[in-house]
């Protein structure tokens, strides 16, 4: 994950080693606005990894992270039909609503 700067853009990693050989398998990041007292998130899990926990931990850290940077909301803007990642904003505590200029993407809102 290239030019990061833990404050503005931060992005987290989980790697497996697999016979020798190291696999990433999840990914979670974020970037500000100019002002940074929002960003705009994201998270991504191989789909072995899936339902394992995984993007719940990357994205609580990605969480605790963003406050401790007085970050003051996150948001995320997905497909619709996401229902995985629905379930993991709701669980998280992220508020849904459709996007007003796409109704093929929910955006997801966390205030911190």
């Amino acid at each position: 994950m290239t030019h990061i700067d833990y404050v503005h853009d931060v992005a987290f990693v989980a790697v497996v080693r697999e016979e020798g050989v190291e696999h990433v398998v999840g990914v979670s990041r974020y970037s500000t606005n100019a002002d940074g007292s929002q960003c705009e998130c994201a998270v991504t899990v191989s789909d072995k990894w899936q339902s394992k926990g995984l993007g719940t931990l990357l994205m609580r850290h990605l969480i605790e992270v963003a406050r401790s940077n007085g970050i003051r909301q996150m948001n995320s803007i997905d497909s619709a039909e996401n229902v995985r990642m629905a379930d993991l904003a709701r669980y998280l505590g992220f508020d849904a609503r459709m996007d007003p200029e796409d109704a093929s993407q929910v955006i997801h809102e966390l205030v911190l």
